[in-house]
């Protein structure tokens, strides 16, 4: 990860390693998954219940369900314990086992076979 921050006239650039959360980010986005998705997926990720999203984001626990539908398919995974799994482990370590080399921006641009 990279974070920049003006100091005087300069700019001052930060390097560290990414953390898991971040590099989740990342593939969530690499999937295509909408914005509201997305929100989803972190809420899931901390361990939130159906309920308990759907009541933080003002939306019925159908739409809900319905979005975690669209989120699986998309991700090729059944379960949201899959998900998490996928977000933090399948979706890179396949490239990196197989010595892969991501593009510019840190990203592999296809899942391995």
């Amino acid at each position: 990860m990279l974070h920049a921050t003006p100091v005087g006239k300069r700019v001052a650039i930060v390097v560290e390693r990414a953390r898991p959360l971040e590099l989740a980010e990342v593939v969530c986005h690499t999937l295509g998954l909408s914005p509201r998705e997305r929100q989803i997926v972190a809420l899931v990720v901390r361990g939130r219940s159906t309920k308990e999203i759907a009541s933080g984001l003002f939306i019925s626990e159908w739409t809900v369900q319905d979005h975690l539908k669209s989120v699986f398919a998309k991700s090729g995974v059944s379960t949201r314990q899959e998900l998490v799994a996928a977000l933090f482990f399948g979706f890179w370590a396949p490239h990196h086992e197989q010595r892969r080399t991501p593009s510019a921006r840190g990203h592999y641009l296809r899942r391995p076979c």
